[in-house]
């Protein structure tokens, strides 16, 4: 009997692992993506080992330490999906009515590490990183528990997305592909509402249903903050209708005391003081040219660069998103667009009044004014459209275009205003096209490219600052993913 135990539980073990191939409608699914390939950016700087996608083209801001932008070449995680491993699972509990459960956790494929963006930002250096949910959490991108009824729908509880970002994923024209479309790359663009750290929420309930094409459904999140009922809470609606070629669908999102992270002051001890760009060839030596970091220059091999860990920003946040598409079977083309827009506004407590002196592990150096990231009295606000689709050439072969245009501002109105205000300003516009073949029909090979163009820049990257942004950046890319 023993021996027949094993062998059953053999066999189970067996059937998980399979993958896709594993049938039993209940019972345990392993599954995943591995998606890397060999790119190149215009302007960057070091790749990230955690960082999620390896490198930020996306943003025309020089990081603390980047002088010139130079290119940077490497092997790059998830060109279109981050790489992830998951399990996932059903019982059915009888009359139409199951437990489901999924467990999901992003890797950085490259180097083996957990994607853990918060860490890169943290880091400081080298390195352009940018905050994200995925931060170091064994099961990063998602966990939770629910139960699905056929005509009462889905109630899920634990780590989940936004419905925004539920929306984006099947709304985007470029695959959502992470280092092809801003919507994707960012969780403040692609669900957060400004707030990276909340495009995925902990502690949250969430319900969706489906009746006749009309799809509705909501988010809650518990703040957990002891004797502040609503700090770190955030609800979010949906509501939408998909039926043959079409589908149109809208989301609005609400964020209290919603908690980012940038990188802290860094201290680069060795400073030649403020110089003119003229002065500082000679500063270092004949040969040596010196780094200009924040309005001061630094001799490069002179400086040691340390990390003072992060500064949080604690945010209220208001936004709301509306996307279309439309199938047209007889050309084999997919068309999508829609347009978003959310406000940013000082928090109402700050980190040390919610008792909270760590982000996913890193120190926070500005607990006590975190919530007064904005000027007083000031929101800032983001406005984005989006426009795109793609053709299937044929059973193998798809083509798709993708063109962002993301208005970044201070003022609650959009478009370029006087002053920064604690969000940098700039209009960005982006262009992505993805080819993709398919091997089979679970392996791909793709190429990839986005380019971006930055213009309308505040005082903190316009040209007489003293880093002044970027206003061009692309990158190009080819790659390899499976799914498993």
């Amino acid at each position: 009997m023993k021996t027949q135990r094993i062998a059953m539980l053999a066999l189970a073990v067996a059937g998980t692992l399979s993958g896709a191939a594993f049938a039993d409608p209940e019972g345990v699914t392993l599954y995943g993506v591995l998606d890397a390939g060999v790119g190149s950016v215009q302007h960057q700087g070091n790749t990230g080992d955690g960082f999620a996608s390896t490198v930020n083209a996306f943003s025309p801001i020089k990081s603390t330490s980047l002088a010139t932008g130079s290119a940077v070449n490497g092997v790059f995680n998830g060109g279109i999906q981050d790489s992830r491993w998951g399990l996932r699972g059903t019982e059915d509990l009888a009359n139409g009515t199951k437990a489901i459960f999924a467990v999901e956790s992003g890797i950085n494929l490259p180097t083996g590490q957990l994607n853990n963006n918060d860490y890169a930002v943290a880091a400081g250096g080298t390195t352009n990183a940018a905050n994200s949910s995925l931060s170091g959490q064994l099961f990063n991108r998602q966990a939770w528990i629910g139960l699905q009824d056929d005509d009462y729908g889905r109630l899920t509880l634990g780590r989940q997305y936004m419905p925004i970002y539920d929306i984006l994923s099947r709304y985007d024209n470029v695959q959502f592909g992470q280092l092809l479309s801003p919507l994707s790359f960012s969780g403040g663009l692609g669900g957060g509402v400004g707030i990276s750290e909340d495009m995925r929420e902990d502690n949250s309930l969430k319900y969706s249903n489906t009746i006749n094409g009309v799809n509705f459904g909501g988010l809650y999140r518990f703040g957990g903050i002891s004797g502040h009922t609503g700090a770190r809470s955030d609800y979010a609606l949906n509501l939408g209708y998909e039926q043959g070629a079409f589908g149109i669908q809208a989301a609005y999102e609400r964020v209290y005391d919603g908690i980012k992270a940038s990188s802290a002051a860094t201290t680069l001890p060795g400073n030649i003081g403020t110089l003119t760009a003229a002065a500082s060839a000679t500063s270092c030596g004949a040969t040596t040219t010196a780094v200009e970091v924040g309005g001061k220059f630094y001799c490069p091999g002179l400086t040691t660069i340390v990390s003072n860990g992060i500064n949080a920003q604690v945010y209220n946040s208001t936004g709301y998103m509306i996307a279309l598409k439309y199938k047209f079977d007889e050309l084999a083309l997919t068309l999508r667009g829609g347009f978003s827009e959310y406000q940013l506004s000082n928090g109402d407590l700050s980190t040390s009044q919610m008792g909270l002196a760590s982000l996913y592990g890193n120190t926070i150096a500005n607990a006590t004014t975190s919530n007064q990231v904005l000027k007083a009295g000031t929101t800032a606000s983001t406005h984005i459209e989006w426009f795109g689709g793609d053709y299937q050439l044929n059973a193998a072969n798809n083509l798709s275009v993708g063109l962002y245009n993301v208005v970044s501002s201070a003022d609650a109105g959009y478009g370029k205003t006087s002053g920064d205000s604690g969000q940098a300003q700039y209009t960005a516009r982006y262009y992505s096209f993805l080819y993709d073949h398919n091997l089979s029909k679970r392996t791909d090979l793709y190429a990839a490219a986005m380019i971006a163009q930055f213009s309308d820049f505040g005082p903190t990257l316009e040209a007489s600052s003293t880093t002044p942004g970027f206003t061009t950046n692309h990158l190009l890319m080819v790659g390899m993913r499976t799914k498993f």
